[in-house]
């Protein structure tokens, strides 16, 4: 249990850190977002914490209502209610959006990253009944989920839609590595890769968005350099663990001491 606490506190005191950072010089909210949050506040933060919370237990009803037929409905069946759960979080978000109350836009975000969710889950499921899980069924769920992702965070640059890109580049590398390692395997390779093949990517990948992060290239600045940095910090573990220990370290400590 403690192991597990000691990782959420960590990464909660570095996204506070970074979000305290970016207040104190103006980089926590940018164009809409900032019109968002300086808006009119007009429904109470107590109200609108019981609004999710309805919220939460009408998604949980309906998804213990589907899971238990889900066996009996058929594969199509099972992509269909995904795709259009998705549709049905994109539209509400579309629709609320046209409010300027901040509660409001924030839900936007919320239903929006579950948009993506449903995305992610259709395309996986509709590909991995097909044909398995492999390297290019997840890069094409990778890639799904980024364009969709990318898409709604040009139009709503929030960090919920920040987190969703993120989460959608990152399986995106690791079915490009799979799938590298696969065609290796298959020109006379053999055996499993080692671990560093994939810590590597992801390691550059981590490094890469927090400096995208902190050009402010991708906002709000706030969300993105914490993503990168904890996972260019996180990696290497992998890379330790897996009797890579020298690499694990060398990337590990190097950036830091840099």
């Amino acid at each position: 249990m403690i192991s597990l606490v000691v990782p959420v506190v960590i990464a909660a005191l570095i996204f506070g850190g970074f979000y305290y950072w970016a207040r104190r010089q103006g980089l926590s909210t940018t164009g809409q977002a900032a019109e968002d949050e300086h808006g009119e506040r007009r429904i109470s933060l107590l109200t609108e914490a019981v609004a999710y919370v309805g919220v939460i237990l009408l998604l949980a009803g309906g998804a213990v209502a589907i899971g238990q037929r889900w066996n009996s409905i058929p594969s199509c069946g099972q992509v269909g209610v995904l795709a259009g759960a998705a549709a049905f979080f994109l539209l509400i978000g579309i629709v609320v959006r046209r409010v300027r109350e901040p509660a409001m836009q924030r839900l936007a975000g919320v239903v929006w990253f579950l948009s993506v969710a449903c995305v992610a889950g259709a395309v996986w499921l509709a590909w991995w009944k097909a044909y398995g899980s492999t390297g290019p069924v997840t890069v094409l769920v990778g890639g799904a989920v980024t364009l969709y992702s990318a898409a709604l965070w040009l139009v709503r640059r929030g960090a919920l839609q920040n987190v969703a890109l993120f989460a959608g580049l990152i399986v995106t590398v690791l079915g490009i590595v799979d799938y590298v390692v696969d065609l290796v395997n298959g020109h006379g390779g053999t055996g499993s890769a080692p671990a560093i093949v994939g810590v590597l990517p992801l390691w550059a990948f981590g490094l890469a968005w927090a400096w995208l992060g902190w050009r402010r290239y991708v906002e709000p600045v706030w969300v993105t350099i914490p993503c990168g940095v904890i996972l260019a910090l996180i990696v290497p573990i992998f890379a330790v663990s897996h009797g890579w220990g020298h690499v694990g370290y060398a990337i590990g400590i190097g950036p830091v001491l840099n």
